[in-house]
């Protein structure tokens, strides 16, 4: 076998691997747990966190809540419960000071509509800030972009309604679907955070996402590591809409 027979067969492998690795990457977003909550989700109990006023975070009756609305990178799939970056989230609010408690609000194969379906029993844990993550579903399984636009501005206009503020991550497509339906994809988010108003977090895993150093072996998942990135980048996010006096208040 001369040397460029074997470099062509290698490359070949590598195409093939980022092609699977990217499906992965949607797919693992609702193949597990089909659709049953995980972690604290099923009675969206608080993640955790220091309860007294001795810690330096006030008595949990008075905090403020953040509830995460999302699928499995938000539920922690395959981590323990203190693991998720939620509770990651949740743990830097109380080194903070913060006077704020965490909802894990995360199921594993959630999609917009699925989202939707639920909001009214989401909101029954009254928050103060929801962070809505959802729609990576949405584009594994091909529902119309217009489907997903919709599902999340009902969404957003429920939750407000209710005088709920509100926070939106975006996703994106793996870069194999194609520059024009990643542009598609990638837009929807922008749409809805630009009409509804709310501020965009543009990726929620951003640097994590096919990264092995911050993912499980199935390649999909956050590892500990991964979900102590993504919370990291969510706090600072989040951190500006966390006081009623806070410029820049969602």
């Amino acid at each position: 076998m001369d040397k460029n027979t074997s470099r062509g067969r290698r490359v070949r492998r590598a195409r093939c691997a980022w092609a699977w690795a990217s499906l992965l990457f949607l797919v693992g977003c609702f193949q597990d747990c089909k659709g049953q909550p995980s972690g604290t989700v099923q009675s969206m109990a608080p993640t955790g966190g220091s309860e007294t006023a001795a810690d330096g975070v006030q008595d949990a009756s008075d905090r403020r809540r953040l509830v995460f609305l999302g699928d499995s990178l938000t539920s922690g799939y395959g981590l323990a419960e203190e693991q998720s970056y939620p509770s990651k989230v949740q743990g830097l609010l109380d080194d903070a000071g913060l006077p704020w408690e965490v909802i894990n609000a995360g199921i594993s194969g959630d999609t917009t509509q699925g989202g939707l379906e639920r909001l009214e029993w989401v909101l029954q844990t009254k928050p103060d800030l929801l962070f809505v993550c959802l729609g990576a579903n949405d584009g594994l399984r091909g529902i119309e972009p217009t489907v997903t636009e919709q599902n999340l501005m009902k969404i957003v206009a429920m939750a407000k309604e209710r005088d709920v503020s509100v926070v939106m991550a975006g996703m994106r497509m793996p870069a194999n679907y194609g520059p024009e339906r990643n542009a598609e994809y990638e837009a929807i988010f922008k749409r809805v955070a630009q009409s509804q108003g709310v501020p965009l977090l543009p990726f929620l895993i951003e640097g994590v996402a096919l990264d092995p150093a911050f993912n499980q072996d199935d390649g999909i998942h956050p590892n500990p590591e991964g979900a102590q990135r993504i919370a990291g980048h969510v706090f600072q996010f989040v951190r500006p809409f966390l006081t009623p006096s806070a410029e820049g208040q969602p």
